[in-house]
């Protein structure tokens, strides 16, 4: 089955897979699909599952998480380029509640998580690509998420000194 035209295009248009060759473009694209969603569609909410590794192509989404005393609050943007659902790939790492909300309309591409993962194992270079993003990707999240909760903390500590 020849890969879809548009797909490699996107894949083409992604740095990180700029020296991937033509072989390797075409077994990524054996896997993905592209997604066109709107403002208010969920991209990935990782309580309710495994979810597939979403890179934005355009648009942005809201990267919002669960606090205990709260609904969903947002922690963060995802704009082009970034990548979403990174727990997919990371079997121990399940039990992070965080969602992505479409802000605006855009584009994305779908990876299954586990496909994406047994590519990854057969094709080192790809899964040295993937993975170092990934891992890029999540010391960025959690620096964001220690940036937001640090603010709660501070916002709380304020509001306990005005109420004295």
């Amino acid at each position: 089955m020849k890969p879809d035209s548009q797909l490699i295009r996107a894949l083409k248009s992604i740095p990180w897979f700029f020296d991937l060759d033509d072989t390797q473009l075409a077994r990524l694209a054996s896997i993905g699909k592209i997604w066109e969603f709107d403002q208010g569609d969920v991209l990935i909410d990782e309580g309710i599952g495994r979810p597939d590794l979403v890179i934005i192509l355009t648009g942005s989404a809201s990267i919002e998480t669960r606090l205990p005393i709260q609904s969903f609050v947002k922690v963060g943007t995802a704009e082009a380029l970034d990548l979403l659902g990174w727990t997919g790939m990371t079997p121990i790492y399940h039990d992070m509640i965080v969602r992505a909300v479409g802000l605006e309309e855009g584009r994305a591409l779908l990876f299954n998580s586990s496909m994406l993962s047994d590519l990854c194992r057969k094709d080192h270079q790809i899964g040295y690509i993937v993975l170092n993003r990934v891992a890029n990707d999540m010391a960025r999240r959690f620096l964001e998420m220690q940036i937001f909760m640090s603010n709660v903390i501070i916002q709380k500590s304020w509001n306990r000194s005005l109420d004295m």
